[in-house]
Order: structure tokens, then C-alpha cells, then sequence
């Protein structure tokens, strides 16, 4: 398992079946993004969710869309 900051947890995968982003928002590509890089860069903005897409992405966002 993956060690996360306090006050984080997992919240497995989710698709975007909705037609619309699930994250939206402050976002950046990296080719070496780990959910730990993501989770920083998200934290430090006071997001609320984070989330990696396509290994690349990183998603901050305040609210969750379903």
C-alpha cells in the first residue's frame, strides 16, 4: 500500500462516464507523476481530491463530480 499524507485516504479508481472531467480545475503533466507528486502539488493549493489520469495527469479539485 501507498503511504499518504495525514488527512488523505484512497479512493480507488472512478470514470468520467458522465461525458464530463470528474477533476477539474488546477491541473499539470509530468512523465514520471506519482499519486505521492500529485498529492503534494495538491495539498500545497489546499485541494481537497487529487487524482493521477493516464499516469500522466494530475488533478486537483476541491469538489468531486458525479
Amino acid at each position: 500500500t501507498m503511504a499518504l499524507p495525514d488527512g488523505w485516504q484512497a479512493n480507488g479508481c472512478a470514470t468520467e462516464a458522465t461525458g464530463a472531467r470528474a477533476l477539474s480545475g488546477y491541473s499539470f503533466t509530468g512523465d514520471n507523476m506519482t499519486p505521492q507528486l500529485c498529492i503534494a502539488a495538491c495539498q500545497a493549493r489546499a485541494y481537497k481530491y487529487a487524482g493521477v489520469e493516464y499516469g500522466r495527469g494530475k488533478l486537483p479539485r476541491s469538489n468531486f463530480a458525479r
